[in-house]
């Protein structure tokens, strides 16, 4: 068996020793024109290290749609490979060429070789039918002549032959640049013939322009279409054959058309515009005292490239009058980029009386129907202006026609009845962001779930193992042989020092010493035990049920040879007491014997666990305390409670502290490019920060700030969530978090009553999601604490005043603790998670990480969605929500909370 085994492993290792290599699959051949076909990039016996680096290949769109692995042997060789799949559509003939490239595995860097590709001619399916039969599209204008800047019309038809049996087409891809385009109609459709063959189609309609003349080619439009064809081969044998659905790219026409420049000879107003226009002026009143205002509007109305215009001509008013800045109101027709209207309202306010003409104002543009340059002017009209408190024409009766009172007439200013009519204040400036914070401030992350309940079990369970030597230390301290131990360890002691004791006196101490320590391991009461005493010690009668203690005899007595250990008693008498103080020779010989002929039992640790020690305040007994003692155990108590409130609240709140500056940051980092209003470079960087360290919520907060400048809401409001997360008690980070979900149009669930906080919320955005939970930690170790002060009281008796308050009040206060932690961890949801993250704007949301299958089930997922990430994959995240949903979005697409 053993050789089989040796053989097998021997096969076998050349597998493990395999080259790796990373090629393309196929790496040529030939890809239909405009069509979708699959690439693979494989990698043998290794595994790619982050995203490969695909190098851009002109001529050749290509997506990445998903991965696989398989795994084969060969000859007992085995072989891994990983493929990653790519979808591409070649876009220009005759050949592409993917060029050769490194790419990073986990067996280090492997090179790709070149790939190389002839362009052909599509086909539908498997079959030899050019695609070209099949399906069409075509843009209209295909060719022509416009002015520069004329609008004129744009039509893309799609057409399939109907024994094809099309499914619904996907939507147009098209990108028209330099033709300026409004949406697609909905489209159109219709039934044709062509070549006896019966066809169906779409038409979509839109309009455009281009604003720069010379020769001008558009780019073609693309579109899915779904065809069915049958896998026989024959188109005719349906229904006698199974269908089969291919999926192709139809891509229409590039129209060449050729745009004229505008004639010479333009009017000196001339401000571009093209098409047909109204222009109406308008003025509100005509007759005003001084000081009261007048609205003079002038409309542009009309068809053409309204994209290009940008004002109205300007006004020529009279040196009497004060112009407020006149502001431009665009209003577009639903729907139309090149139909609307151009309001311009100038407000004037008269210094003089007097009659005053306002207009003409002419406007001209260039009419491509006509081929000519129009000018439209406006009429002139006469305002009458009065001085002031004067009445206007027609209003001079004291009585107003309705109630036929006396109207009450204004006050001349200085007399006693005038009443000054102050105008209303003015409103707050609307909110903007304020400046960015400086330096840099590193907060805490939640921890896992896992992690919370072994730091919890801890935080609580620490006060057991105090608890058992607390029962171990009383269990010694109570034991009945504990006198006797101690007093055999003595007379080991006393022996040595009588042996070498050089004077009278000294063995006079040690022989007193001896009897003393003698008496205790023999366990005699006696006053003034003599050699007879001891004598009697193993004829004394004793029970089963008598226990040992301090003044018992030892149950090893019953069959103590009492005999030496009285004769040695009584020659250390008539050395004490006698004539010549002479103990015999031998002596000390006979004390060592008979002492280690007695052995005292050692303490048994499982004694602890008895009730008069484990539960001493079950069974009180008097005794001794040590002072002492319970000074270091108290001592020891106030170190805990330090600990257990000061140490998770230094932790936690390490990095929500205020940001501690690291630099001159006005002066240095992203800050000055902030304040030279580059807003993007300071994105640039505030993001490289956030990337090295994704805890600083000061990098967040600024990042949320040069995105909001940029008008980049969503995402701003996405990065204050995180940067309010990691620092609730920031003023400044809390103010911008409203702001963002009012500029962003969400807020995401659970948050909303932070941003505009009151009642318990107040209290839960003190300390973040991380915070709270070292809080619910501090709560065990403070209860912990608590109780150990009453075992404390209970196993060193210590009666003092304080030992009982403080205990209930360490029990209260962990409570107080727990109670808030658990509030506000509820509050906060699912922002408690460090995986949590949230998705910025809306997209769909996919039941496997690919963009290229159309056929798997989407669901449109809005922003401000709360999610948390539970896997990731080659730049795709895994979402799952409270509801039990999961699904994929790109990385791209969320904002990670705490990464």
């Amino acid at each position: 068996m053993f050789r089989l085994t040796l053989m097998l492993l021997l096969a076998l290792a050349p597998g493990a020793a395999l080259a790796q290599r990373v090629y393309w699959e196929p790496n040529a051949g030939s890809l239909a024109y405009n069509q979708v076909s699959q690439l693979q990039l494989v990698f043998e016996n290794c595994q790619p290290d982050g995203d490969p680096p695909i190098p851009s290949v002109g001529g050749l769109e290509m997506q990445y749609t998903g991965s696989g692995s398989t795994f084969s042997m060969e000859n007992l060789h085995v072989t891994r490979r990983v493929m990653l799949n790519y979808a591409v559509r070649p876009t220009r003939r005759p050949e592409v060429r993917v060029p050769a490239f490194d790419v990073a595995t986990d067996k280090g860097t492997q090179h790709v070789a070149a790939a190389t590709f002839a362009i052909g001619n599509a086909t539908v399916g498997q079959t030899a039918i050019p695609l070209e039969t099949a399906a069409g599209a075509r843009l209209a204008p295909a060719g022509g002549a416009f002015w520069a800047g004329e609008v004129f019309p744009v039509t893309y038809t799609l057409d399939i032959a109907q024994r094809f049996r099309p499914r619904p087409p996907g939507p147009v891809v098209w990108k028209p640049a330099p033709l300026a385009v409004e949406d697609w109609a909905q489209p159109e459709q219709f039934e044709s013939s062509s070549g006896g063959e019966p066809r169906v189609g779409l038409i979509y309609k839109t309009r455009g322009y281009i604003p720069a003349p010379g020769p001008c080619k558009i780019p073609a439009a693309a579109q899915e279409v779904v065809l069915v064809v049958n896998t026989s081969g024959s188109l005719f044998s349906y229904p006698f054959s199974s269908p089969e659905m291919v999926q192709h790219t139809v891509t229409s026409n590039e129209p060449a058309l050729t745009i004229k420049p505008l004639p010479d000879g333009a009017p000196a107003d001339f401000g571009g515009a093209v098409g047909q226009f109204t222009f109406t002026s308008k003025v509100v009143p005509l007759s005003v005292a001084v000081g009261e205002p007048i609205t003079w509007t002038l409309e542009l109305a009309g068809t053409g490239n309204w994209p290009d215009l940008h004002g109205l001509p300007a006004r020529e008013v009279s040196k009497d009058f004060k112009v407020l800045q006149p502001q431009a109101k665009r209003t577009p027709a639903e729907g139309k980029l090149f139909d609307g209207t151009l309001n311009e309202d100038a407000v004037l306010i008269p210094t003089k009386p007097g009659t005053y003409t306002l207009g003409p104002v002419s406007y001209s543009y260039f009419d491509p129907r006509r081929g000519t340059y129009q000018t439209v002017k406006t009429g002139q009209v006469t305002v009458t202006i009065t001085p002031p408190g004067a009445a206007e024409p027609g209003t001079q009766s004291l009585f107003t026609p309705e109630s036929k009172t006396p109207a009450v007439k204004p006050k001349a200013p200085g007399s006693a009845a005038y009443t000054p009519q102050l105008p209303a204040s003015p409103a707050a400036p609307a909110a903007i962001p304020r400046d960015p914070l400086p330096g840099a401030g590193k907060a805490a992350v939640p921890l896992s779930s896992l992690a919370l309940a072994l730091w919890l079990l801890t935080s609580v369970l620490w006060v057991a193992p105090v608890w058992l030597v607390f029962a171990a230390l009383r269990s010694r301290q109570t034991d009945p042989l504990r006198l006797r131990r101690e007093a055999r360890a003595r007379l080991g002691q006393t022996l040595a020092f009588l042996r070498g004791a050089a004077t009278a006196t000294a063995r006079v101490q040690a022989l007193h010493a001896w009897q003393r320590d003698t008496a205790a391991l023999l366990g005699i009461t006696h006053a003034t035990p003599t050699g007879a005493t001891i004598a009697n010690l193993a004829q004394k009668p004793e029970t089963r049920s008598q226990k040992p203690g301090p003044s018992t005899p030892n149950p090893e007595l019953k069959t103590l040879d009492s005999g030496p250990w009285s004769v040695l008693w009584t020659e250390a008498d008539r050395a004490l007491y006698g004539s010549n103080n002479i103990l015999p020779d031998d002596w000390l010989v006979r004390a060592e014997a008979a002492l280690e002929s007695i052995r005292v039992p050692a303490w048994e640790s499982s004694s602890l666990f008895n009730l008069r020690n484990l539960l001493p305040w079950l069974v009180l007994e008097n005794g001794n305390r040590k002072a002492e003692a319970g000074k270091l155990f108290t001592f020891i108590i106030l170190l805990v409670l330090l600990a257990g409130v000061c140490g998770p609240l230094s932790a936690a709140e390490s990095g929500a502290q205020d940001a501690k500056p690291e630099t001159p940051g006005y002066f240095s980092g992203p800050l000055p490019a902030y304040n030279a209003g580059n807003f993007a470079a300071a994105e640039q960087g505030w993001r490289g920060a956030v990337a090295r360290q994704p805890t600083d919520w000061v990098a967040r907060h600024n990042l949320a700030l040069a995105l909001a400048q940029q008008g980049h809401w969503p995402e701003a409001a996405a990065q204050w969530t995180s940067a309010f997360l990691l620092n609730p008690r920031d003023e400044s980070v809390r103010w911008h978090l409203a702001l963002g979900y009012e500029r962003a149009g969400y807020t995401p669930p659970g948050l909303g009553e932070f941003a505009q906080a009151s009642g318990p919320h107040l209290v839960a955005r003190l300390a973040s999601p991380a915070g709270w939970q070292w809080l619910l930690v501090a709560a065990g170790v403070v209860l912990a604490a608590g109780l150990l002060l009453l075992l404390l009281r209970a196993y060193r008796g210590l009666a003092n005043g304080w030992t009982r308050p403080a205990a209930l009040t360490a029990v209260g206060v962990a409570f107080l603790l727990l109670l808030g932690a658990v509030t506000s961890l509820h509050f906060y949801g699912d922002t408690a998670d460090a995986r949590a993250a949230i998705v910025w704007h809306q997209v769909l949301l996919r039941s496997i990480p690919t963009e290229a299958d159309t056929q798997q089930k989407t669901s449109s997922l809005p922003a401000g969605s709360l999610a948390v990430v539970n896997k990731t994959f080659l730049g795709w995240a895994r979402l799952s929500f409270p509801n039990g949903q999961t699904g994929w979005v790109r990385q791209d697409d969320i904002v990670w909370l705490y990464r």
